[in-house]
């Protein structure tokens, strides 16, 4: 059957993609330097970005590459000068000198690069590409692959030989021969195996997958030992035209089905405008009964977000607990920079279990649902779930330490007259008074420090044992002694300040430091980051939410709408025109003729 006559059917049915893609294929059979496109597909780590980049001059393709997104490249080889393009969702593209210019965070939304290479290890008449992993967790990567497929002429699988064949893998060859394209295996990492057990290995392949042996190839990127890969290239070269025409046949065959389809569904529409608009208002029905049942599944769901939420606070509540009261009982240099790694990492930890519950959950409150609700939630995206940006804001290596300067400078003077009491009895009455040191003890402030120093030791045994008992006093006999206290400092030596400060440092954390610490940081939980984070979850609660209803209504809108469309279509020919129904009844029957004709 002539494309000519696919395309004048398609566009009957007012299909115009399946047109559009008709002529392409029409063009590619009549055009003399068509390319082959021959996508590499294989499971995560199975070599196909490593084989890629061996055979390019740029050597960067393992670094433009990310594994994480969808992003199909095309590899163009023979060119003039390295550059890439990045063909955007909307059709536009975007031209760079060279891939490792490309900004692997904005390439998530990104479905095509092209990247041209100089290199001339394969020929010009190939495009290679590089695809998502199989068995991917994300929809993404398995939509970017299927929608794909359909543009190859060939198909390059990889296997790792230090890996067992997977199932999904086999499905896919088996699926892929079905689809009437040939079927290239390139089994990778051969340096790692003895000869004999690689043998072996392309035996099993070739008997589970039902391949020729000649399809079965092996090679080592990591020692660039190719010369079977090249073989095959020589024999893709060779039969690119069969390769071509068989690919392009296959593709119509499968359209050819679609529009068989199209009509067939059309053909059992009644014939009657009062059956149309009783269908019409079935139709009406189905819609109203899709709309209620998605309300019942966004019902709920929403309630088991909300419990799901509610866990996730609560063990992200324990976490913080937990994690900062062990950071508490230790003394480090920087608790507050350690404190605020703990938040962050809490709440990552949160918010990675938080999604993958919300996915399992989505998934078992789809089970019994239409196959449209099904889709929209596989096709869901939750990596845009994330914790809040939280720190916390205060010093906590300052905590309990506010008063550690005024009760030293009351142990410096206290230690001054204690010295004095032993020294100088005759002065020592009149330096001690309520109201602080009097103007003798100044003068003796200088032979009272030289003892003083002396005395250091005995000193700091004596206040150690007695600063529990007089540290608040200290407190209030420091402000007293205020006065004073700047002449008495400038006589007493470096050494002494230091072993006093440093004893009432080690007092006070001891006494006041982490009690503190740990009333101010479970105040901070409790008041701040707890709230935070609920904020937070509440916030993703009402994307998960409005993602889900827009992903249903967008999956059901355009299948039931399509269907609308045709129906009212027939219904407004047969008002405007008696026979224009049935001309068009007797055209499709026609199309549906000429589509299923066996020679």
């Amino acid at each position: 059957m002539e494309i000519n006559e696919l395309i004048k059917i398609a566009e009957y049915l007012k299909l115009q993609n399946v047109s559009g893609e008709l002529r392409n294929l029409e063009q590619r059979l009549q055009g003399n330097n068509i390319p082959l496109i021959l996508p590499l597909v294989g499971e995560f780590s199975s070599g196909k970005t490593s084989l890629l980049n061996v055979l390019t001059d740029s050597k960067q393709l393992e670094v433009a590459t990310k594994p994480t997104t969808a992003t199909i490249y095309q590899l163009h080889f023979g060119q003039e000068k390295q550059s890439a393009t990045i063909v955007k969702a909307d059709g536009s593209e975007e031209t760079i000198e060279s891939i490792d210019k490309l900004d692997n965070s904005v390439l998530g939304d990104i479905p095509l690069v092209k990247i041209y290479d100089t290199s001339t290890r394969v020929p010009k008449e190939l495009i290679l590409v590089d695809t998502p992993g199989l068995s991917s967790p994300d929809p993404k990567h398995k939509d970017a692959l299927i929608n794909f497929l359909p543009q190859a002429d060939a198909l390059l699988m990889t296997v790792d030989c230090n890996q067992q064949i997977t199932n999904s893998l086999l499905r896919f060859i088996e699926e892929s021969n079905l689809a009437g394209r040939k079927v290239y295996l390139i089994v990778t990492k051969c340096d790692t195996k003895p000869a004999a057990d690689i043998e072996n290995i392309k035996n099993y392949i070739s008997d589970n997958c039902k391949l020729p042996m000649e399809h079965v190839i092996c090679i080592s990127a990591q020692k660039e030992e190719l010369s079977e890969f090249y073989s095959l290239i020589d024999k893709l070269i060779k039969n690119k035209k069969e390769i071509l025409i068989s690919s392009v046949n296959a593709r119509i065959e499968s359209l050819k089905i679609l529009l068989s389809e199209n009509i067939k569904q059309l053909l059992k529409l009644p014939n009657s405008t009062e059956e149309l608009e009783e269908a019409l208002y079935k139709h009406k029905d189905i819609i109203k009964k899709t709309n209620e049942e998605i309300d019942g599944l966004i019902s709920s769901v929403k309630y088991s977000v909300e419990e799901v939420s509610e866990e996730m606070i609560r063990h992200y509540q324990s976490l913080l607990f937990q994690r900062l009261d062990m950071l508490l009982a230790q003394k480090g240099d920087n608790l507050t920079a350690e404190a605020n790694t703990i938040v962050n990492s809490a709440s990552a930890l949160v918010m990675t279990e938080y999604r993958n519950k919300i996915t399992q959950e989505l998934s078992k409150q789809a089970e019994d649902s239409s196959f449209f609700i099904r889709s929209a939630v596989t096709r869901l995206d939750l990596s845009n779930l994330e914790g809040p940006n939280s720190e916390i804001n205060i010093d906590i290596d300052d905590i309990g330490h506010e008063m550690d300067k005024n009760i030293a400078k009351g142990l410096q003077v206290a230690a001054i007259a204690a010295v004095a009491v032993a020294a100088f009895p005759a002065a020592a009455n009149a330096t001690i008074s309520a109201t602080g040191i009097t103007a003798s003890s100044v003068r003796s402030a200088s032979t009272m420090a030289s003892v003083a120093d002396t005395a250091t030791d005995v000193g700091s045994i004596l206040y150690m044992r007695k600063l529990r008992r007089y540290s608040t006093k200290m407190v209030q006999a420091g402000s007293k002694f205020a006065e004073n206290y700047n002449t008495v400092q400038n006589k007493m030596s470096p050494k002494v300040k230091g072993v006093i400060e440093s004893l009432v440092g080690k007092a006070t954390e001891h006494l006041l430091a982490k009690p503190k610490r740990r009333r101010i940081i479970n105040d901070i939980i409790e008041q701040q980051l707890i709230p935070d984070f609920t904020f937070r979850m509440e916030h993703n609660i009402n994307v998960i939410l409005s993602g889900l209803q827009g992903a249903i209504s967008e999956e059901s809108e355009q299948i039931l709408a399509e269907h609308s469309a045709q129906i009212s279509e027939l219904k407004n020919a047969i008002e405007a025109q008696n026979g224009e129904y049935q001309k068009k009844i007797s055209t499709l029957q026609e199309y549906h003729k000429t589509l299923n004709y066996k020679k």
